[in-house]
């Protein structure tokens, strides 16, 4: 029997946030994301919080070029939504996730339904 594959979608500026990168850094960063849809929370690591910022409920994944994606799962709908993309410079990347996931909260951009 094969197990469930997860579902993953991103929210629109972390789409942007990809696109925005060199074509190798899309390649590594999508190779990733792939791997999300078997396993999403033993793939990445949970967040908690960090620098002050509520980012409990959310996980990451550290590329070894220094990118970070910042995910959740919904697992009522087997459902992965990559919140944020970049680099761990300055911390920004846990930035604009903290910014984006109260939003997400609100409307649920990734919900299927």
């Amino acid at each position: 029997m094969k197990a469930e594959e997860w579902t993953v979608k991103f929210l629109p500026e972390a789409l942007n946030d990809l696109l925005k990168l060199d074509r190798s850094a899309q390649k590594r960063i999508l190779a990733a994301v792939l791997k999300l849809k078997k396993d999403p929370i033993g793939y990445g690591k949970n967040l908690g919080n960090k620098l002050g910022l509520n980012l409990s409920k959310l996980y990451k994944i550290t590329l070894l070029s220094g990118y970070r994606i910042v995910y959740s799962v919904e697992e009522t709908e087997v459902l992965v939504c990559i919140i944020a993309v970049g680099k761990r410079e300055k911390e920004r990347v846990y930035k604009n996730a903290a910014k984006r996931i109260e939003e997400f909260r609100k409307k649920n951009h990734c919900r299927t339904k």
